[in-house]
This record gives C-alpha cells, structure tokens and sequence, in this order.
C-alpha cells in the first residue's frame, strides 16, 4: 500500500471548527436574464418573503470527486441555480444543528431530491443532468450513514476518503489512517492546529508508527471498498418522486397537494422549506 508522506498529510479543518453562514439582507432590480415563473405562494411563503432575506448557503465539499462534478454542471450558470442547489444541500441533505428527528430528515431529504429533479430538468439537459442527479444521489447516500456522537452530540457522516490527482489506487492518507487508528492522536492534531499548538510533534510521531502497521492500510482500504460498495447500493424511498417539475407552478402544487398528507404538515417545517426554494427562482420585486 502506498502511504502518504508528512507533507501530504490532509486534515479536514471543518473538523475543528463550526462554519455558520450569515443571512444578508438584499434589494434591487433582478438583471439575470433568467425566465422567472409567476407563483402563488403559500403564507407561509408570503411571510419569508417579507424583507426580501436571502440566505447565502455554504459551499459543499464532500470529497474531490463531488466537489469538482458539482462545479463542472453549475459552471456559467445564474448564481440563483448554485444558490438553490448549495440551499437544498445545506437546508435537505445535511441540516445538522437544525433538525435532529430522524423521520423530518428522511421528509427533508426527499424533498431535496426532488428540488435537485426540478433544478436538473429546468437548468439542465442530458449528460449534465445525469451527472447532476447522479452527484446528488451521492451526497443523498452520504447523508443517511449520520451517525452522533452521544457524548459531544457532533454528526459524522460516513465520507469516502480522497485520493489526490495522480495518486495511485492504493493511495492511503496518513490523516485517514490517524483518524481511523488513533481517534485520540487525531483529535489531539485537531485541537493543537485550532489553538495553534505544537501539531508537527502528533504527526511525526504518528509517521513513525505507520510503517510498523502495515495492517492498518490494508484493512483501511478494505473498509472504504465495502463504504463504497454499501453507499452505491443505498436506496431511498422518496414520497415526492413523481411531482411534476416541467414548471415551478406544477412543482409546487404537487409538493404541497403531498404534504397534506404527511404528519408533518401541521408543524410546517416541510412547507416552509419548499417555499424557501421557491423564493430562490421567483421574481420578488
């Protein structure tokens, strides 16, 4: 197995951190050139509305693969179809520290794939919107392996681990190793890179440590072909699948007309969030 050296070493720095993204308030005349359906909004909707609040959402990474597929289809188009796209996977997919029950999750995670269905038959066309859907499925699958922790009440989510350009296939990350191995060495390198401690020490001495358990990258690669294996097979049953998404009125409508008949419909999480995204792609002056 091939190990990475010290200097290839990737830590994933969101895993000391928490990133939050702040609302802004916006006003002026939309220019985008976009065709901006005319919907009749909900309420609720009509009360999101109030003060034009857009949401700025956060950019998505999961592994390189995700990362580059999403902006390879999102490339040259309006800032409103990443926005809706980032917003679903922020709001949908991953709602971490906002919604901790898991039958509103799998509500919302549904809806996502379904907003994702209505973006890639509106914005996109052929292979672009294969890879799209096919991308999101990813992330979709990603999603359902959230774990958390009992002690620190922190989401984990069952990532397949990078593999640098060029690398060959039996690339393995000491990082990975560290955090797979030694939890307690990795979360001490977290820690001394956050407070800006003597991290070069944990990692030497780790390195020093890998080529004595050549068992640990072996059976490191055996876990991610069996994640791999298991997040390819991983199939969600998805309540909303067949609404219609050839205009936004149509996709509304159906969403809403399936809400009714959901319990959830009387705490309104899911109605807010389709209003949200549809806010998103309606015009608001």
């Amino acid at each position: 197995m091939n190990v990475s050296s010290l200097s290839e070493i990737r830590i994933n720095l969101k895993d000391t951190k928490e990133y939050k993204t702040e609302p802004k308030m916006v006003s002026g005349t939309n220019s985008d050139g976009l065709i901006h359906d005319k919907v009749e909004i909900s309420s609720l909707g009509r009360e999101l509305a109030v003060g034009v609040i857009e949401h700025q959402p956060g950019k998505y990474y999961g592994t390189s693969e995700i990362n580059e597929s999403l902006n390879k289809v999102l490339e040259g188009k309006d800032e409103k179809v990443s926005n809706a796209v980032y917003t679903a996977i922020e709001f949908n997919f991953v709602p971490d520290g906002n919604v901790s029950d898991d039958e509103e999750r799998a509500a919302l995670l549904e809806l996502g794939l379904s907003q994702a269905k209505y973006i890639a038959d509106k914005y996109m066309t052929g292979e672009e919107a294969d890879d799209f859907l096919s991308t999101m499925d990813k992330i979709a699958a990603i999603a359902k392996t959230r774990t958390v922790d009992p002690i620190t009440g922190s989401a984990n989510y069952s990532t397949p681990s990078d593999r640098p350009q060029g690398a060959p296939d039996d690339y393995v990350s000491t990082g990975n190793l560290m955090k797979r191995f030694e939890p307690e060495s990795y979360k001490k390198l977290t820690d001394a890179i956050a407070s800006g401690g003597d991290w070069g020490s944990i990692l030497i001495n780790f390195a020093k440590k890998v080529p004595q358990h050549k068992e640990w990258a072996a059976t490191y690669s055996e876990e991610q072909n069996q994640l791999a294996k298991s997040l390819a097979n991983t199939k969600i049953e998805n309540r909303f699948k067949d609404v219609d998404t050839s205009n936004l009125t149509d996709f509304l409508e159906d969403v809403h007309r399936i809400i009714q008949d959901t319990s959830f419909v009387k705490n309104e999480f899911l109605t807010r969030n389709i209003d949200y995204f549809a806010l998103i792609f309606t015009d608001k002056n």
